[in-house]
């Protein structure tokens, strides 16, 4: 089993090892590091007891762009519906090919825009019935 690591930052020695020369300042022998795979004597990185550093190994990936047909047909959809189906499609079929993002976008200025067409025909139709 091998020894467990130091504390970290090392304590010092309570006493230190006599110099052979009188007045002189006894050399401090340093701490002692088991061998961790970076060489003998390389202090553990991270310390005992802390987490390990996040680095960012790779930058962070890109994310796909929204059509911008996609919004245009959600915004057409409150001023000019006929307008907004068609750029509807024309952004959902872009969608499917370039893979951008905006497929809910679609999906919304569609319904909405097929909601009022059925909304005007149940109208004229209602209007017709009780006309004629």
């Amino acid at each position: 089993m091998p020894a467990p690591y130091p504390t970290y930052p090392p304590e010092p020695p309570v006493a230190y090892p006599h110099s052979a020369a009188p007045g002189t300042v006894p050399a401090y022998p340093g701490p002692t590091y088991p061998d961790t795979g970076y060489g003998v004597g390389v202090p553990p990185y991270p310390p005992p007891g802390y987490p390990p550093p996040i680095y960012p190994l790779y930058p962070a990936p890109m994310t796909a762009r929204t059509n911008a047909l996609a919004i245009v047909s959600l915004i057409l959809v409150f001023v000019f519906w006929p307008a907004a189906i068609v750029c509807g499609h024309i952004a959902r079929s872009q969608i499917r090919r370039t893979g951008e993002r905006g497929r809910g976008l679609t999906t919304a200025a569609l319904i909405m825009g097929y909601g009022i067409v059925g909304f005007w025909v149940l109208v004229i139709t209602v209007g017709f019935a009780v006309a004629g």
